[in-house]
């Protein structure tokens, strides 16, 4: 892909603009009108509400992996790691290999 190209790319991703649909674009929304909190008095549903800010520090390779698979997608690089983070909490055996592996480091 050349630098061109990617530039495209990523101002689609950023613009939620989908390739061959011009004038199609969906608005951006902010990650913080997705997690709203329940109007005092309704119950909070598990996992929802308080988010919290993360800071990771990936090195070249890590990064490009999740830029790639991001725009590959078209989700932000956040949605990625969300998704990830899901599926080690539904499947045991991911949960096990991402122990395994954060402990080496």
């Amino acid at each position: 892909m050349s630098p061109k190209d990617l530039s495209a790319r990523m101002q689609q991703v950023a613009t939620r603009a989908r390739p061959g649909r011009p004038g199609v674009d969906e608005p951006p929304v902010s990650p913080a009108a997705e997690d709203v909190s329940p109007a005092v008095g309704e119950p909070r549903t598990p996992g929802a509400g308080r988010t919290h800010r993360v800071t990771v520090d990936l090195d070249d390779g890590a990064y490009a992996l999740l830029r790639r698979t991001a725009l590959d997608w078209f989700v932000p690089g956040s949605a990625v790691l969300r998704a990830l983070i899901a599926e080690m909490a539904d499947d045991p055996d991911l949960a096990g290999r991402v122990r395994s592996r954060s402990q080496q480091r």
